[in-house]
């Protein structure tokens, strides 16, 4: 339920049980939550591993082998300016419906899709 600020004044003494109550009330409208994963944490992990990501870049049309032996380029996190241009290669612009059409106009999305 939600209270009006009058009902959350903490200007007096430390209340544990109205705390220890807002915590439960709490706890019961997140277990409401519904995600599509099954569960989800938050903060900064030193030692992650970098997922990176793998692109095939397209056939080099000056490169007679291309066709057999594509390129792959290996993007980790984050992003460096200088992987922008090959990992574009791969890319198209990103189209959107409108009503039953699939379009592309880039005056209204400007965005590219892998």
């Amino acid at each position: 339920p939600y209270h009006h600020s009058r009902d959350m004044n903490t200007s007096g003494p430390l209340d544990l049980d109205r705390n220890i109550k807002l915590l439960l009330e709490i706890g019961t409208m997140l277990q409401g939550v519904r995600s599509p994963g099954d569960f989800a944490v938050g903060g900064i992990l030193a030692d992650a591993p970098n997922p990176g990501l793998t692109i095939t870049l397209p056939a080099d049309t000056n490169d007679a082998n291309s066709t057999t032996n594509p390129s792959t380029l290996t993007v980790g996190l984050p992003l460096v300016e200088p992987l922008v241009p090959a990992i574009k290669q791969a890319c198209q612009l990103a189209p959107f419906g409108i009503g039953e059409q699939t379009v592309v106009d880039t005056s209204v999305r400007h965005t590219w899709q892998v």
